[in-house]
């Protein structure tokens, strides 16, 4: 526990106005006791409300020393992460570690590592607790691939663990700058590869630099199974393709989770979504996540959110990245892969704040017309047939009864001058 000394005027309050005391340490170190004023009074009171908050966070500070963050490196082949050393802080009481390695076991989970209550380096399965631990890394290992992410997580003593936990809660991640998506042509089945520029993003204390994409590699994560997560960091595309040259969802049959190619007959959609991560190892902190549902309209497709999408177990993870774009990807007679229908910019969604949206037309309010029978909603394609049509053929019909009127009816081509007219 650190320590603290009296070094301001105590007030003591007597049983009336008249007898009220300042208790105080005079210049030779007792303690005496002397009449207040008001002004005395002010800055008394502001002197304890920044006592408490010093007492609060003598006790509180939790996290990494920051001038000394250990390097954290982590060896696939062996599965060894090495940790330096350090200085950090539990509930105010402060340790050093001297630097050591952990082995993970050979089996798919997330395994974060961190210094426990006690100030002993862990390693568990369960995310630790950010009042009364340290963290220093999580790495997503899958023993399928023989391979593993190592996030970032090597979060200081600078914030207090309580606001800390509180921003992880509600907030999440922030996008600090960067991130501009380019290089794609909408509509083309051929320009679908884009690139991602570098950019910055905070999860709390911790600013994470992350690297650009060129175009010609994607990193792209999948659910598999029930609970297992995978990856390809070698895609030449920004999506993955199924045996029959067309794009793939991640569907959900049963609550087992595949990759499903789409159908390259009939019109359908599907997104996938472009985040920024804290993975440090190697060059793939931007990854794509395919979407779980197939739409027959890019309306529908449009309206899907990242809440639509089920992380499993890695929903925890979710306040620790940045959900940048949603990509609408469409597939149809005779194309190859796939084209971009649309690209959204999203953001500042995540899990911890986004909202469904919105996908029937007639959940909407402020719609004209009067029951929800007789809402429309029409596309360009039935405007055009439907509608507009209608309103051209109804338009020459009143021209001709006009030009009928004028020339005296009958429907001939032929004008009678107006008498009087000179004509």
């Amino acid at each position: 526990m650190s320590e603290f000394n009296i070094r301001d005027n105590l007030r003591v309050k007597g049983l009336s106005s008249n007898n009220d005391r300042i208790v105080k340490l005079d210049s030779t170190g007792k303690l005496i006791t002397s009449d207040f004023t008001d002004s005395q009074v002010s800055e008394l009171s502001g002197n304890f409300v920044e006592l408490e908050r010093e007492m609060y966070d003598a006790y509180y500070t939790t996290g990494l020393v920051k001038d000394s963050l250990p390097s954290v490196s982590f060896d696939e082949g062996t599965r060894t992460v090495t940790i330096g050393a350090c200085n950090f802080y539990i509930r105010g009481e402060k340790f050093s570690y001297a630097g050591g390695s952990v082995v993970l076991d050979n089996v798919t989970q997330a395994n974060f590592i961190y210094f426990n209550s006690s100030g002993v380096l862990t390693t568990s399965t369960t995310a630790w607790d950010l009042k009364s631990t340290s963290p220093i890394t999580l790495i997503l290992w899958n023993a399928t691939l023989g391979e593993g992410k190592q996030l970032e997580e090597r979060h200081t003593s600078t914030k207090n663990p309580i606001d800390h936990e509180y921003e992880h809660l509600t907030y999440g991640a922030r996008l600090q700058d960067g991130f501009a998506i380019s290089d794609y042509i909408l509509d083309d089945e051929i320009n679908v590869n884009y690139q991602v520029a570098s950019g910055s993003f905070w999860d709390e204390d911790i600013t994470n630099e992350v690297p650009s994409i060129s175009g010609a590699q994607y990193s792209v994560f999948y659910r598999d199974g029930a609970t297992e997560w995978r990856w390809s960091d070698t895609e030449t595309l920004p999506f993955f393709i199924g045996v029959g040259g067309a794009i793939s969802y991640n569907e959900n049959v049963g609550g087992s989770y595949q990759l499903t190619e789409l159908g390259n007959v009939t019109t359908e959609f599907v997104n996938y979504y472009v985040v920024a991560t804290n993975i440090i190892n190697g060059d793939d902190g931007i990854i794509q996540i395919p979407g779980q549902a197939v739409y027959t309209s890019i309306e529908s497709a449009q309206a899907e959110t990242v809440g639509d999408v089920d992380f499993g177990n890695l929903a925890d993870l979710l306040p620790e990245v940045v959900f940048l774009y949603k990509i609408t990807y469409r597939t149809k007679n005779n194309i190859t892969g796939a084209e971009i229908a649309n690209v959204e910019n999203i953001q500042g969604s995540n899990l911890v704040n986004v909202q469904t949206g919105v996908t029937a037309h007639n959940a909407l309010i402020g719609l004209q017309g009067g029951t929800s029978e007789e809402y429309y909603h029409w596309t360009e394609s039935d405007y055009n047939d439907r509608i507009l049509k209608t309103e051209v053929a109804n338009i020459s019909g009143d021209l001709q009864t006009q030009i009928d009127n004028i020339s005296g009816g009958g429907g001939g081509s032929g004008f009678t001058p107006l008498e009087g007219t000179g004509m």
